[in-house]
């Protein structure tokens, strides 16, 4: 249950600490064991005024009614922290942090492993992508702005803003394009590609494309068979033995890098430069 309410950012609106385990409670075994086995679940921003179990509602059930006052708060005006994109290197110290990080909290689950290396990559980031002036920032720009801000002459004032919009406008036309280039540039590897009308796309390298019925009788006599499909034995799946850390490791080292982040923010550079005793861990 806890891992429902981080992955979906919930809470549990009838378990707060300042009400009895009389007031909680939800079921009664035959044996007169009270448990509580019910729970009213909402958004994480809303705010829990109070909740209860109550008899005064009666369910036709052996399950006590749970009530909940909760107030739909504003959502919050802070921005979430932007997960850390493809363009992440680590820093000479993001090793050690992680190991030491590991040595002060011990974590015991999936979950706070991972939080421990997207902390440690958000505090020792290293970003190596393009970077490029904002237009805003140009010194062109900043000078503009000054001599517009110290002038007293209105004409001469609506001549530096005309030149401080020109000037804005063609380095934001400049400062586009660059980061239309660097985006394209990671697709510079594809193959390129034409649309027929009606038709899927195909590559224009191929002058002619395998018919979907050749296609599919292919796949028939290569993996056509007359014995009756059996199950999975479970016998030879029991035999079958656990990776080692350095087949793992050989493993990452073939796979690609620059790959977006998975859900937890996690990306395939943290874990190959975490440290031996996180992949025990792990």
């Amino acid at each position: 249950m806890d891992d429902i309410l981080q992955d979906f950012r919930l809470q549990t609106a009838n378990d707060p600490d300042n009400i009895s385990f009389e007031e909680r409670w939800t079921f009664q075994s035959c044996m007169g064991i009270k448990r509580q086995i019910d729970y009213i679940f909402c958004s994480a921003n809303f705010i829990v005024k109070s909740s209860r179990s109550t008899n005064a509602l009666d369910l036709g059930s052996d399950h006590r009614a749970v009530s909940a006052e909760i107030d739909d708060c504003p959502r919050s005006s802070h921005k979430h922290k932007p997960k850390l994109g493809r363009n992440w290197r680590p820093s000479p110290t993001y090793s050690q942090k992680v190991k030491q990080h590991i040595f002060d909290t011990s974590p015991a689950t999936l979950r706070e492993l991972q939080a421990t290396l997207v902390d440690n990559a958000e505090a020792s980031q290293k970003k190596t992508g393009p970077t490029f002036e904002k237009p805003w920032k140009s010194k062109t720009v900043r000078e503009l702005v000054d001599q517009r801000r110290e002038c007293r002459n209105t004409a001469e004032r609506k001549r530096l803003s005309k030149l401080i919009f020109r000037e804005s406008r063609r380095l934001s036309r400049i400062y586009q394009s660059q980061k239309a280039a660097a985006i394209l540039a990671d697709f510079n590897q594809l193959r390129r590609l034409k649309k027929i009308h009606h038709f899927p796309i195909v590559a224009e390298d191929v002058d002619n494309a395998c018919e979907p019925e050749s296609f599919a009788a292919l796949l028939e006599s290569v993996y056509s068979s007359n014995t009756t499909a059996e199950g999975p034995c479970k016998d030879l799946l029991r035999e079958v033995p656990r990776f080692t850390l350095g087949e793992l490791q050989a493993a990452m080292q073939k796979m690609k890098l620059g790959r977006c982040a998975d859900q937890a923010g996690v990306v395939l550079e943290m874990v190959r430069a975490a440290p031996t005793i996180f992949m025990n861990a792990y």
